[in-house]
């Protein structure tokens, strides 16, 4: 009947409300506080300022007392960062494309080299991509590379119990999910950002 017909279009419609793919912001500071403290112990990873260029983030933490530097740029192609990838994991060589990195060699002295893939940056200009999904993704190499700072400052019994040093992460959902970046992302924005769309979801879409 009638009545029966409307409430089913409501109830469909509800659904269909509730589906819709949630547009990612910028995390606030609270919410960065919150996520290093998740994911890393409270206290563990202090934020003391960021800039950005518009090819490079630059972050700068104190992590256990000392300050860091976290440098993600976007000076390499998806290309070279994927060629990297495969050789850090003696991988053949595939011709694999990463939309971003931290390798297990980043770290020298207080300073970690991240990259995003320079098409990341590319796209945002020519509006391809969504600059929010860009941040994302910096802010989930921001997280590989605390995650790498900790393994680093491990001894070697500690760190020969961790699968790679992206699991240096009090958040054991690490060991799941692949790597610390994920998990940080996922806390930051409640998903993985759509580059395309930045929209929420668990696609990268690169």
């Amino acid at each position: 009947n009638l009545v029966r017909q409307t409430q089913q279009q409501t109830q469909q419609g509800g659904t269909q409300a509730r589906s819709q793919p949630k547009n990612a912001t910028i995390p606030s500071s609270k919410r960065f506080k919150t996520c290093l403290d998740a994911q890393f112990g409270k206290g563990v990873v202090r934020n003391v300022g960021g800039t950005n260029n518009g090819d490079a983030f630059t972050q700068t933490l104190n992590i256990n007392g000392t300050n860091y530097t976290i440098k993600t740029s976007g000076t390499q192609s998806a290309a070279d960062l994927g060629y990297q990838f495969e050789s850090d994991n003696r991988l053949s060589h595939t011709g694999t494309r990463q939309s971003g990195y931290t390798s297990g060699i980043s770290q020298l002295g207080n300073v970690v080299n991240n990259a995003i893939a320079s098409e990341v940056f590319d796209g945002v200009r020519s509006g391809t991509y969504n600059s929010v999904g860009m941040y994302a993704l910096s802010y989930h190499e921001l997280g590989n590379g605390i995650a790498l700072v900790i393994f680093n400052s491990k001894s070697q019994a500690e760190r020969d119990k961790l699968p790679s040093p992206f699991n240096a992460t009090k958040n054991l959902t690490a060991q799941r999910d692949g790597d610390a970046g994920v998990v940080f992302e996922r806390c930051l924005f409640g998903g993985i950002v759509n580059l395309r769309t930045g929209t929420v979801g668990n696609t990268r879409n690169f």
